[in-house]
């Protein structure tokens, strides 16, 4: 990778789930308008084929489309990076949440950036109300999160976390999908369909539907 950018976008950004796609969509857009360039790092632990060639791959095709990705380099060479990028960026995302994060080590935790480059996590969540993780890999995660040049999560409990296993105080930010500009959206929408709904309506994308969510938002 011989090309140079301000920011290193790590995250969930090939999950193949339109959350993630909206997310990662979201945050770069709002790069974007800040005047940053910026590439996404590829998964890790991905496999070694062409991203073009992924044609049933939605969130692949969505990435080919907006983003730039750069080459696929495993977790032990991810440290190659600090040559092309002047900060790393944590998506967010249950980026910290155990079960997620523990096949990528601590790279989530950006132990592959170097000192000198910035390192920031924007509305990341531990995903559960408590650190479920192991002893030896909290002690890890503390010396961490101390590299961290600035640090914000998007729910009361990751902010907890933080503040009562960790000892550091972060800000809690909203989600990028609000810090985005609805043009942004309409932009994307314009360019991929003409579906239309004439009268007002709520648009509901939930991870984890019940009865009860489905006749509140139907009381809305």
């Amino acid at each position: 990778m011989k090309e140079k950018y301000d920011v290193a976008v790590y995250g969930l950004w090939y999950g193949n789930n339109y959350g993630s796609i909206i997310t990662y969509y979201a945050l770069t857009r709002v790069l974007e308008d800040m005047h940053l360039s910026y590439a996404m790092i590829r998964n890790p632990l991905g496999r070694e084929i062409d991203i073009d060639s992924l044609e049933r791959s939605h969130p692949l095709r969505f990435a080919r489309d907006h983003y730039k990705i750069t080459p696929l380099l495993p977790l032990s060479r991810l440290s190659e990076l600090n040559e092309n990028f002047s900060a790393f960026l944590l998506g967010s995302d249950q980026m910290w949440n155990y079960h997620l994060s523990r096949p990528y080590g601590q790279s989530y935790f950006f132990d592959f950036v170097s000192d000198n480059k910035r390192k920031i996590a924007y509305a990341t969540s531990f995903g559960r109300n408590k650190y479920i993780g192991p002893d030896d890999e909290k002690e890890k995660i503390f010396r961490n999160l101390r590299r961290f040049n600035a640090i914000s999560v998007r729910d009361d409990f990751s902010e907890t976390i933080c503040r009562d296993d960790f000892s550091i105080t972060v800000e809690k930010m909203i989600d990028p999908v609000f810090l985005c500009a609805v043009e942004k959206y309409d932009e994307l929408i314009n360019g991929v369909s003409d579906f239309k709904i004439e009268e007002e309506y709520i648009f509901a994308y939930i991870l984890d539907p019940d009865a009860k969510l489905g006749t509140s938002i139907q009381g809305i």
